[in-house]
């Protein structure tokens, strides 16, 4: 049976995989002439990003300690990940595209 923190957890991975769905369906649809759809998906793109860099402390602050206490190994996994997301966030902040 889950928990309260475990059904949260669990919500706010569900909520996250249906922003990156939604988004990349919606850029599938984009017509890349078109300069206000351009911005739309952007504005999609830029609130994803902030959500999962907000994401990742909340995360480590509040649940880690929860998943440290049944099975500490998972927060070594986890910690893992996130730093691998900083990385991958950091690189895309270095890169410039031409149109």
């Amino acid at each position: 049976m889950l928990t309260q923190e475990s059904n949260s957890y669990v919500a706010v991975h569900k909520v996250q995989r249906n922003m990156l769905c939604r988004t990349i369906a919606e850029f599938g649809q984009i017509d890349l002439e078109d300069d206000a759809q351009i911005e739309e998906i952007a504005v999609s793109i830029r609130a994803l990003r902030k959500m999962i860099e907000q994401h990742n402390p909340h995360e480590h602050q509040f649940f880690h300690p929860i998943i440290a206490g049944a099975a500490p190994q998972i927060v070594t996994v986890l910690d893992a990940q996130h730093a691998e997301i900083e990385r991958r966030f950091e690189r895309a902040n270095t890169m410039h595209f031409d149109a």
